[in-house]
């Protein structure tokens, strides 16, 4: 039986994550925690969905129609959304050291990312191309990724870009 041979990208993944607090809802192992085991960007969507929240509460105490209500109810919808957003980020990109990788989810993210720079999926139905790589390696793969699409969503995201 032959030793193990060494594995640079898992062990560059676990010195990552290895002492990292991450953020209760993002996961980002990179921001530090500001307040409530929140980084600052989670923990502004929380306080404003606190805000939004009580300001609808005030304009439905005090509205007599729907037309009154509408901005404070858009206004809610979409810090629900915001912060139902992070949650989801923090579901898809933590803990990325420890997780199955597929071949697919590479193909997924790496057509994201061409659709960003070059306005089309380079990757379609290429899941194939990943074959030759380990786990370990594939996990570094999607780390990498990660980091610019998580960065490059929390600034321009725009739901009517997809």
């Amino acid at each position: 039986m032959s030793p193990k041979p060494y594995d640079c990208a898992q062990d560059r993944l676990d010195s990552i994550f290895e002492n990292s607090k991450y953020c209760g809802w993002c996961q980002y192992p990179f921001k530090k925690l500001h307040r409530a085991g929140l980084c600052r960007h989670c923990y502004s969507i929380k306080t404003e969905l606190k805000q939004r929240y009580r300001n609808y509460l005030i304009e439905k105490a005090r509205s007599k129609t729907w037309h009154d209500m509408f901005i404070s109810e858009y206004e809610l919808r979409v810090a629900i959304k915001m912060a139902e957003s992070a949650q989801i980020e923090g579901r898809s990109y933590g803990e990325l050291n420890k997780r199955d990788v597929s071949n697919l989810d590479l193909e997924h993210e790496f057509g994201y990312l061409s659709r960003m720079v070059l306005r089309r999926d380079l990757y379609e139905h290429g899941a194939h191309l990943f074959e030759c790589f380990s786990q370990s390696q594939k996990r570094y793969l999607l780390y990498i990724i990660a980091r610019m699409l998580r960065d490059f969503n929390r600034r321009h995201y725009c739901p009517a870009n997809e």
